[in-house]
């Protein structure tokens, strides 16, 4: 698969890092998702695989949770930018 796209349905990967990376007692890892993420886009890089990641389907319950209006974040997002550039 050398030099091919590979499509990637993020959500099952988000989804296994989430259930089974853990620490040495039993706990799940705070950021697993982004270790797993990381690893397995390095490997396919390293095979000279281009990763293609698809988010698709409805949002999940927690994302739900936390999506306010949009007219909020594109406010605070703007004065974000202009408080980090000057």
């Amino acid at each position: 698969m050398e030099g091919k796209a590979l499509a990637i349905d993020s959500s099952i990967w988000i989804y296994q890092f989430q259930a089974t990376m853990r620490d040495k007692e039993g706990k799940a890892l705070l950021n697993a998702h982004v270790l797993g993420f990381l690893r397995r886009i390095c490997k396919l890089l390293f095979y000279g695989i281009k990763p293609v990641f698809v988010f698709d389907g409805g949002a999940p319950a927690l994302k739900r949770n936390t999506i306010v209006c949009p007219e909020e974040i594109s406010t605070s997002s703007f004065q974000n930018s202009l408080f980090i550039q000057g």
